[in-house]
């Protein structure tokens, strides 16, 4: 019993962080008049919810929660205006923290205080971590992959509401990096774009794409590995 518990923690987890990031995506897209066609959280084949009506995006429901997607009507961002495709960009990663946000409050910490909390962390917690790892001072040894991550939010040491404030904090943190596929790749690309014009700015952004889910990849392999070594070592 004692293991369905820490178990059901860690999916909760998962498809708590990444369920609110991708439905901010697909709000703020409607919002702007975007057709979201799906909602997927999880990546790989999955359970597909449709709506009768088709008035709803399809939801997919994935087993491997570490990720998800969500997708608008083809060609999309071809032919939406620059703000709109900034403000679905960055939709996924303010979700996740108002998502933390809230989870303070609701932890006991005043409205104000978990406001300014959030302010502090992305105004200063986050060009500190940029600089720490551009200095060197943070390796890939100091990572934690999924599950490592699991092995925290299913431990005592923190209590579980501040584990999903972390890691709500920590998704919205790592989408903000400069890389595709990730948000902050994305909204590189489009500043590019928006301001050299797509024809002078579309083979560095392939090849940006390329390099960044070249190191994605390699990332997800090494902290996998390095999550998997970890536990024959204790």
């Amino acid at each position: 019993m004692e293991t369905l518990v820490l178990v059901g923690k860690v999916v909760f987890c998962f498809i708590l962080v990444v369920g609110v990031h991708e439905v901010g995506h697909a709000i703020v897209a409607i919002l702007c008049g975007i057709k979201v066609e799906e909602i997927s959280i999880g990546i790989g084949p999955g359970i597909r919810i449709k709506s009768k009506t088709n008035s709803f995006p399809t939801l997919i429901l994935s087993p491997i929660a570490i990720g998800g997607y969500t997708k608008m009507e083809e060609a999309w961002g071809e032919t939406q205006p620059f703000w709109k495709k900034l403000m679905v960009n960055l939709g996924g990663m303010v979700a996740n923290v108002l998502c933390a946000i809230i989870l303070l409050i609701g932890g006991g910490f005043p409205i104000l205080k978990a406001i300014l909390l959030s302010f502090k962390i992305w105004l200063v917690g986050v060009p500190y971590l940029f600089w720490m790892i551009f200095a060197g001072q943070i390796h890939l040894h100091d990572l934690s992959g999924p599950i490592g991550i699991g092995q925290m939010v299913a431990g005592n040491t923190i209590p579980y509401w501040k584990m999903l404030v972390m890691v709500n904090f920590s998704l919205a943190i790592f989408n903000f990096i400069p890389l595709p596929p990730l948000d902050g790749g994305h909204i590189m690309t489009d500043i590019l774009e928006w301001l050299f014009g797509k024809t002078k700015t579309e083979k560095f952004n392939n090849i940006l794409q390329a390099i960044g889910n070249f190191c994605l990849l390699f990332l997800l392999i090494f902290v996998i590995i390095q999550d998997i070594s970890s536990l024959f070592h204790h």
